[in-house]
């Protein structure tokens, strides 16, 4: 029997770690935090700033700041998007698809705390500005699908919001939406 042979069946016969009669690998202890580690809520409410691309890819001057989760806003629009789905299955079918669009774009624009659309220093020389309000964001979520999908993608990544996190808005790391 050649001795990478003898080395396998050795090893296939050898107890596994952990099992009877041999100790369990050392793992690194967790290092001590407090309760404070694990509160999530005023960090969502600071929201994390999150880079705007175009369809096609390209960078743009354009950004959200968007809320997590656990943020207020989200947690009072949540109970209000469980009453809201109630009343859409009370629609006729053929309005039921429209309305729960629209639905979903009131229900994720509560999380987009600030833009750049509203900012004139990197508009186009006379675009219209939009205010950040739930109006104009539920509307351009409405017409940006990849937009709003990826808000709903990132927003549930609580980690997104803790990364570096310093408190300030515009030091936030920065996320990414194509």
């Amino acid at each position: 029997m050649t001795q990478a042979r003898k080395t396998a069946k050795k090893a296939k016969n050898a107890p596994k770690r952990g099992g009877k009669g041999v100790p369990p690998a050392k793992t690194k202890p967790a290092p001590p935090v407090g309760m404070e580690a694990f509160m999530t809520r005023q960090r969502a409410n600071d929201g994390q700033r999150i880079e705007l691309q175009t369809p096609e890819g390209d960078k743009s001057p354009h950004f959200l700041i968007v809320r997590g989760i656990d943020s207020d806003e989200f947690q009072k629009a949540k109970s209000k998007q469980a009453r809201v789905i109630g009343e859409l299955v009370a629609l006729p079918e053929e309005e039921r698809e429209d309305a729960a669009l629209e639905a979903t774009c009131k229900f994720l624009a509560v999380l987009v705390k600030d833009w750049s659309f509203s900012d004139a220093s990197i508009m186009p020389e006379g675009a219209e500005l939009y205010p950040c309000n739930l109006e104009n964001v539920a509307r351009f979520l409405r017409e940006a699908p990849q937009i709003r999908e990826k808000i709903d993608e990132l927003v549930s990544r609580r980690s997104l919001f803790f990364r570096n996190h310093s408190g300030a808005l515009t030091n936030t790391r920065n996320a990414s939406l194509t």
